[in-house]
């Protein structure tokens, strides 16, 4: 060990640590500084950052003793000692540039430390700054407008104003996030900076294959390594040893006799007195395989004699196939054979990562009644609460999920992901656990966005009217089912785009592969579909001469429209005048730009998309509020939408506050407590602000009514 002294903040510190700790471990771990944020542990993402002396450095991958005898600024040192905000923190807040907040920190450090440096930057200097600071909420427009609004108040040496929350005409004004003040401090907590005293850590086990029979699990060794308290196979699962949110076909933990299907697959949990010890032991477990050829590509999964991943249910013929689908209206084949013009092509998209910055993490722990609480990051809180109840056997009453809100979601945390594990360690050890991925963890761990193979043919009229439509997806649900029914769903049902096709016929086909499951990720499907639409549509205005926003209006939906599955459209789609105020502002734009250089040629893209908000497919919504009158005079709403950044804790205080005629100020929020907080279904389809929005207007009116 060795002494390490700095000031970290202004104060004295000394702490001894290890040689090769990194500074970002120190302090966290040691000192309790969890603005500190942990996103990749190579020094990629930025959201450690810290300034040594001054100068921005990545402290996952700074070793601690080079901050000896050195000033170190974190981000809870940033505002002042009276709790004044740095002009930086309340840019951020006033610019809109904090959704999920986990990568704020490491921003704001590396703005103030350009700042100090440059205290009048260029749009471009920012971004050169902000290289290597990955944000995947805001698209970066935002950031840069909040520094170069603090740089103008810094220059000027004027205040930000923040708008006062002392009104309650708040709907459609710009006012501060309920969580804003908490990530620009460093105060958000996220799922790994809970600690415990007396936490253990769990640490999973991981298939060396993607595809293999496991012939036998040793844990010997690691069980008999000091600090090692227990280590978990599927017969510790004491109910329900596979578990999905529609589908039951992802095993909890695969065990001897069994297959493991994809690199995903866990075999075993170490439960350990520190992250450290449990990595070791994980190391220790001896894991004997029967590797087998597995299938990577929907077609290799159909061809014949390929391998069947998953039992054939009962009645059914065994096959890789997951689900399919088929909508059909009009005759497509009569359409196409009298189209003036016919255009088609087969258009694949890959999978996609949802690269959210946060790595999973969260805990878990077991009060005297054997009550097990999970504290975790959700999108589908109610459903995983049934899940998890599921595994362990016990009666939902039994199981409290509490949601932390993540550093980023975009549609994975729909799946189950650490929640079994934390709760079977707590389960089984009686005491508080915590589980944090790391980033290659992560990777193999979540669902991704499905890889589809869209062939499609599109005809038209001379003239440019669309009269018929064929298309058959392909859709890689890899492994596991997952979302995949719904998001293939979606996929065929929007595959028309948003226009009116009188004949089309539409055939998906989900198909299993030793992949990482797909689930949902944004849009949902309509993606992948979009891109097919629209690369044709751009083949129709070429061979019909028109530009591809005349062809885009001609056929566009417009109020009295009929949808693929006939669904007449009444309102909400203003397609037409979208497209109009696009075509006038790429006009705008090309007319104030310069001529291209020579050699170099300008072009515009131009597609079209649209999507349903709600769940849609015929499924049942519902969702719930609650609005409590405090002894202390504020408002406490209670509703089951997750905050995943998106703001959504922000806008039903917004809501209630007007509808109940208060303060913004005095509206507090507590969103997705299974033990407080009303079912507000699955945080996901663009439906929290609608749905529990609505809920919050029906409950405000009762409300007023008991008051």
């Amino acid at each position: 060990m060795s002494l390490l002294n700095m000031r970290v903040n202004g104060k004295e510190v000394s702490v001894e640590v290890l040689p090769s700790a990194m500074l970002a471990d120190v302090l966290r771990d040691q000192l309790g500084l969890t603005g500190v944020k942990i996103g990749c542990s190579v020094g990629e993402c930025g959201a450690c950052t810290v300034l040594i002396d001054g100068s921005p450095v990545a402290s996952c991958i700074t070793p601690a003793l080079k901050a000896q005898g050195c000033d170190v600024l974190t981000i809870e040192g940033l505002a002042a000692p009276n709790g004044e905000l740095h002009p930086i923190q309340k840019a951020f807040l006033a610019e809109g540039a904090v959704q999920c907040g986990f990568c704020t920190p490491g921003m704001l450090l590396a703005s103030v430390a350009l700042l100090d440096e440059n205290p009048d930057p260029t749009d471009a200097e920012i971004r050169e700054a902000l290289t290597g600071h990955l944000c995947r909420c805001t698209g970066y427009n935002s950031i840069i407008a909040a520094v170069q609004r603090a740089a103008k108040a810094l220059r000027d040496g004027t205040d930000i104003e923040l708008e006062a929350g002392t009104s309650p005409d708040v709907v459609g004004r710009n006012v501060v996030r309920k969580d804003g003040v908490a990530k620009v401090t460093g105060r958000q907590h996220y799922g790994a900076d809970h600690e415990t005293e007396g936490m253990l850590h769990a640490v999973a086990v991981f298939t060396a294959h993607p595809y293999a029979e496991v012939l036998a699990i040793d844990t010997v060794q690691a069980e008999a390594m000091e600090g090692v308290v227990t280590l978990l196979t599927a017969k510790d699962v004491p109910g329900n040893k596979t578990h999905g949110i529609i589908i039951p076909d992802q095993p909890v933990f695969v065990s001897p006799g069994q297959r493991v299907l994809s690199i995903s697959d866990v075999l075993a949990l170490v439960v350990a007195e520190s992250e450290e010890i449990a990595r070791a032991a994980a190391e220790q477990v001896r894991i004997e395989y029967h590797e087998l050829e597995g299938v990577f590509s929907p077609h290799d999964a159909l061809a014949p004699g390929a391998p069947i991943i998953h039992p054939p249910r009962p009645g059914a013929e065994p096959s890789n196939v997951m689900y399919g689908t088929h909508v059909e209206k009009g005759d497509a084949e009569a359409a196409m054979a009298q189209a003036d013009i016919v255009v088609e092509g087969t258009f694949h998209t890959p999978f996609i990562e949802h690269a959210y910055l946060e790595p999973e993490a969260g805990t878990a722990d077991v009060d005297e009644s054997g009550s097990v609480t999970v504290w975790m990051a959700s999108q589908a809180i109610t459903i995983h609460r049934g899940i998890v109840a599921g595994i362990l056997g016990l009666p939902v009453e039994k199981i409290r999920l509490v949601h932390v809100s993540p550093g980023g979601g975009f549609g994975a945390r729909n799946d189950m992901s650490l929640h079994p594990y934390l709760a079977l360690a707590a389960y089984h050890t009686r005491r508080p656990v915590k589980m944090v991925l790391t980033r290659a963890e992560s990777l193999r761990l979540h669902t991704k966005r499905h890889s589809m193979e869209h062939t499609v043919r599109l005809g038209a009229t001379s003239e440019g009217r669309l009269v018929g439509l064929t298309c058959n997806i392909l859709a890689d649900t890899g492994v596991y089912s997952s979302a995949g029914i719904p998001v293939l769903d979606q996929a065929t049902i929007f595959a028309t785009g948003p226009y009116e096709i009188p004949n089309l016929r539409i055939e998906g086909l989900s198909v299993y592969t030793n992949n990482v499951a797909c689930g949902a990720m944004r849009g949902f499907g309509i993606p992948q579909s979009a891109f097919a639409i629209e690369s044709l549509m751009d083949e129709v205005a070429e061979k019909t001469g028109l530009s591809p926003f005349e062809l885009r209006s001609l056929n566009g939906l417009r109020p009295g429209s009929a949808t693929v599955t006939g669904q007449v459209v009444k309102e909400s789609v203003p397609f037409i005048e979208t497209v109009l105020l696009a075509q006038e502002a790429v006009t705008t734009a090309l007319a104030e730009l310069s001529p291209p250089a020579q050699g170099h040629r300008r072009g515009v893209g131009v597609a079209s998309s649209y999507k349903n908000y709600g769940l849609g497919l015929g499924l049942p919504e519902s969702t719930g509020a609650a609005i409590d009158l405090t002894p202390n005079g504020r408002l406490h709403v209670r509703i089951g939408g997750a905050e995943l950044g998106q703001g959504s804790n922000t806008t039903i205080a917004q809501i209630a506050a007007q509808s109940l005629r208060v303060p913004y100020d005095l509206v507090d929020v507590l969103a997705c407590d299974t033990a407080h907080t009303p079912d507000g279904g699955i945080t996901s389809a663009s439906r929290t602000t609608f749905m529990s929005g609505n809920a919050v207007l029906g409950a405000a009116g009762l409300f007023l009514e008991k008051l």
